[in-house]
């Protein structure tokens, strides 16, 4: 499935929903190696998909499948079980990290994932203080967190995250 969307066209892929509906389904497993797969499916998905685009959204919504199992909370969701071991975590926070600049919506996930990315980053925050410079992402994840906060007028919040991001 990760050939098949890496060959495709994003216009192409469109056409094709499913696939889109497959990696979530992915993502849902509780095998660790599978929801792996789901992951770089994701990412690939993403630089191929404009997922702020309603027009991408709308196609995406009408197609998923009738008999899809339990609710459907987004996208964002599905990320959290990846936090959890140390083979995905990196993956998936980058992952998260990408995510939490597109708008809420059914597809992509509430406002309240704003609250779950940044405790999903809280270790590797804590970390940057013992460790100075070793992972230059932190920087970058804290920026992307205080833009989020910033525009869901968290005011205080992204103070704090841009002061973070300042001195590391």
């Amino acid at each position: 499935l990760r050939s098949i969307i890496d060959a495709l066209d994003p216009l192409d892929l469109l056409q094709y929903p499913q696939l889109f509906w497959t990696t979530c389904a992915c993502l849902d497993t509780i095998f660790e190696r599978e929801f792996q797969e789901g992951l770089s499916m994701l990412n690939h998905l993403l630089t191929k998909m404009d997922l702020s685009d309603p027009a991408v959204l709308k196609i995406l919504k009408d197609n998923q499948p009738a008999k899809w199992e339990g609710s459907f909370l987004g996208l964002h969701a599905l990320m959290y079980k990846g936090v959890r071991s140390s083979n995905s975590m990196c993956r998936t926070l980058a992952v998260m990290d990408r995510l939490i600049k597109l708008p809420s919506g059914d597809l992509v996930g509430s406002e309240e994932r704003l609250l779950f990315t940044l405790l999903a980053n809280l270790p590797r925050f804590l970390h940057s203080f013992d460790h100075p410079g070793e992972d230059p992402e932190h920087i970058a994840a804290a920026e992307t967190l205080a833009a989020a906060a910033e525009a869901q007028e968290y005011h205080a919040l992204a103070k704090a995250l841009q002061g973070f991001a300042k001195y590391q």
